[in-house]
């Protein structure tokens, strides 16, 4: 029997959503449940679907789409773009954050202050030769 640990399952999940929207931006909005869900065949309890719906909302990645008729779909934010612009998807995110030995451009959500970028690159001590 495999374990599969929860993080692992949110991390694939949100990778899944986050390259489907970046995939399909020339639509700008997918329903999560009817264009991501279902084409992906994931089948997950509502609980479970409501809280990775926050869970991205809060990740700054995705931005919900308000209005008449359009509840559940979502549409990638700007630091989302930058995120699969740069690493391609969540996971490959996720496991640069692992393996920190080359230099990384951390994405941030624009601040109040306006800075020029949006990225900061940090070397945390790692000199050039």
């Amino acid at each position: 029997m495999t374990i599969v640990d929860r993080n692992e399952i949110d991390i694939a999940i949100i990778d899944i959503v986050l390259k489907a929207l970046y995939h399909n931006s020339h639509i700008d909005t997918l329903h999560i449940e009817n264009d991501i869900y279902k084409n992906a065949n994931i089948n997950i309890p509502m609980v479970e679907a409501e809280r990775l719906w926050e869970v991205m909302l809060s990740s700054g990645l995705v931005n919900p789409v308000a209005g008449f008729g359009n509840a559940g779909k979502l549409k990638l934010s700007r630091t989302g773009y930058q995120l699969m612009a740069q690493f391609g998807g969540y996971k490959d995110y996720m496991e640069s954050l692992k393996n920190p030995q080359v230099p990384q451009i951390i994405i941030e959500t624009p601040g109040i202050d306006n800075e020029e970028s949006d990225c900061k690159e940090l070397t945390d001590g790692v000199e050039e030769e």
